[in-house]
C-alpha cells in the first residue's frame, strides 16, 4: 500500500496507547462528576439534519459544520460541530417536563477548520446545560460545577514516575522501583524469550538490563512544581518540597545574609519565612474569567448594523482589534465604547473602575453592567478557590450566547480550557423556548501535556 494511504486530513488526529487510554480516564471522571451533581446523560447522534444543528448559531458555526447530501431523503446533512442545540433539541421533545431539566454529554465533534492553529479537527466535547431556569444562581451553580471538573480532571491525574519497558515490542508500563515493577518483570525469561534467551539467571539479567538500557534508568528533570525564591534579589529556583529545595535554602543564613539577620536559627527562618510568602505555598488557581455578552448587545443594536457588518464587528471585539472596530463604526458615541470594550479587562476588583468608562452609554448597557457585578457576587459566594477575572469584551462561542460568559483556564495549558454561558430560547425553533445556561471543556486539551496514565483501569471503576 502507498504511503499516502495512510495520511490523515489536514487537523485531523489519531489517539495511541497510551494517551489514549488517558484521555478514556478523563472523560469518566467528567462524567463522574456530572453524575454526581445530578446530570441525566443524553448521546446525541453525530449527524442531524443541517437546519436542526444550525438552530443555536449563525455564520461561524455554519462554516465550521461538514455537509452530505443525505442519499435516503435528499436533504442535506450536518456533521455536527458543537453539541448545544442537540441538547436544546431533546430537552425540547421532554414536553411532559415543565420543570427544570439537567443534561450533560461527552462525545466527539467536528470542525470544518481547527479553532487554533494547534488545535484539532476532532476534539472530544464533554459538557453541561441547564435548561428552564433563568436565575443567575443557576449561572453561578454552572461555574462551580466546571471548576469542579477541571480540578477533578486536571489535578486528579497520577503524578508517579511511570515507564514504558525500553525492550522491543513489549508495551508494559511500570513504577521504575515499584513492588512488581521493572526488577520482577526484567528478571522473568518469559516476560522477554527473545531478549537474551542464553541469560536465564533472575539477577544476571536485571544487571543486562541495567547494562543495556542505562539511560532509561535517569530520572527526567523535574517539569512541574518548580518556583523562584520570594525574597527580594534571589534567583534560585526550587522544588517547593524538595529534598535541598526551599527549607533548607531558607534555613541558612549565607543564602540571604540581609533577609531578618537578627534571626539565626534555622527552624524560625523557616517559620519567618511561611509566615512572610503564605501566598508562594499555594498552587495555582484556576482563572475563570466572567463577562456578559447582554452588554456587547446592548451597545450594538442602536447601530443598526446589516448582518455582514455585524459579523465582522463581532470578529473584530473577539480579536481585541480596536483598528478594526473603528474602522466598522463611525466615531463618537456608541462607537468609541466600542472600541473601549477590548481595553476593559482584568481582575475582578477592578469591575467598579470599568463601569465608569462606560458611564454615559443607553439605560440597557448600565442594567446588563449592574447584572453583571451581581454575577460576579454570586460567583465569589460559591467559587472560592478560583482566580476571578472580568472581560466586557468576552464573547464565547458560536454567537448564540445573550447573557452572563465565561471561560476557564488552568495553569500550563495555553487556551481556555471550557467556555460556557446562558443562551436563553435557544429551543424556540423545536417549539419550546426556555431558559438555558452551560458550558462545555475540550478533553483533548485536558490531555495535552500530561502524564502518562496508569497501565490499567481502576478495578473499582467497573463496579459501579
Amino acid at each position: 500500500m502507498k504511503s499516502e494511504f495512510w495520511r490523515l486530513p489536514d487537523g485531523v488526529d489519531e489517539l495511541r496507547p497510551p494517551r489514549a487510554w488517558e484521555l478514556e480516564l478523563i472523560r469518566r471522571k467528567v462524567l463522574d462528576t456530572f453524575r454526581n451533581w445530578g446530570f441525566d446523560y443524553i448521546e446525541p447522534p453525530l449527524i442531524e439534519y443541517l437546519d436542526a444543528l444550525l438552530v443555536a448559531g449563525g455564520r461561524d458555526l455554519d462554516l465550521q459544520t461538514l455537509k452530505a447530501v443525505d442519499q435516503r431523503s435528499g436533504r442535506l446533512l450536518g456533521v455536527r460541530a458543537d453539541l448545544t442545540s442537540q441538547a436544546a433539541r431533546i430537552d425540547a421533545s421532554r414536553l411532559g417536563d415543565q420543570g427544570v431539566s439537567k443534561l450533560c454529554y461527552a462525545g466527539p465533534v467536528v470542525h470544518a477548520n481547527p479553532q487554533s492553529l494547534m488545535d484539532s479537527r476532532v476534539p472530544i466535547k464533554a459538557g453541561a446545560e441547564i435548561f428552564g431556569s433563568a436565575a443567575l444562581e443557576t449561572d453561578a451553580e454552572v461555574i462551580a460545577l466546571m471548576v469542579e471538573v477541571l480540578q477533578a480532571a486536571v489535578g486528579g491525574r497520577p503524578k508517579a514516575s511511570k515507564h514504558r519497558c525500553p525492550i522491543a515490542n513489549c508495551t508494559t508500563v511500570f513504577q521504575k522501583n515499584g513492588r512488581g515493577g521493572w526488577d520482577g518483570h526484567v528478571a522473568s525469561l518469559k516476560n522477554h524469550p527473545e531478549w537474551h534467551p542464553e541469560v536465564k539467571d533472575p539477577q544476571a539479567r536485571k544487571e543486562c538490563f541495567k547494562a543495556e538500557y542505562p539511560e532509561w534508568f535517569k530520572d527526567p528533570a523535574p517539569k512541574a512544581g518548580k518556583h523562584r525564591c520570594p525574597i527580594a534579589n534571589c534567583t534560585t529556583v526550587f522544588q517547593k518540597n524538595g529534598r535541598g529545595g526551599w527549607d533548607s535554602h531558607v534555613a541558612s543564613l549565607k543564602n540571604h545574609p540581609e533577609w531578618h539577620p537578627e534571626v539565626k536559627d534555622p527552624q524560625a527562618r523557616k517559620e519567618r519565612f511561611k509566615a512572610e510568602y503564605p501566598e508562594w505555598f499555594k498552587d495555582p488557581a484556576p482563572v475563570v474569567v466572567l463577562g456578559n455578552m447582554g452588554i456587547y448587545r446592548a451597545l450594538t443594536r442602536p447601530l443598526g448594523l446589516d448582518e455582514d457588518s455585524e459579523h465582522s464587528l463581532f470578529a473584530a471585539v473577539q480579536c481585541k482589534s480596536e483598528n478594526d472596530i473603528r474602522a466598522l463604526v463611525d466615531s463618537g458615541g456608541l462607537a468609541d465604547l466600542l472600541v473601549a470594550l477590548p481595553r476593559l479587562m482584568g481582575h475582578i476588583e477592578d469591575l467598579d473602575g470599568a463601569c465608569l468608562e462606560l458611564r454615559g452609554a443607553p439605560a440597557e448597557v448600565g442594567r446588563e453592567l449592574a447584572r453583571l457585578q451581581r454575577f460576579v457576587g454570586l460567583v465569589m459566594d460559591c467559587c472560592t478557590s478560583v482566580d476571578l477575572r472580568f472581560d466586557l469584551a468576552e464573547l464565547a462561542g458560536y454567537g448564540y450566547h445573550n447573557g452572563p460568559v465565561f471561560a476557564a483556564f488552568h495553569g500550563g495549558h495555553g487556551q481556555a480550557l471550557a467556555r460556557g454561558g446562558r443562551y436563553d430560547g435557544i429551543g424556540a425553533t423545536f417549539g419550546r423556548a426556555r431558559p438555558a445556561t452551560g458550558f462545555d471543556v475540550n478533553l483533548k486539551r485536558l490531555l495535552n501535556g500530561g502524564p502518562p496514565p496508569p497501565d490499567r483501569l481502576p478495578a473499582d471503576w467497573f463496579r459501579k
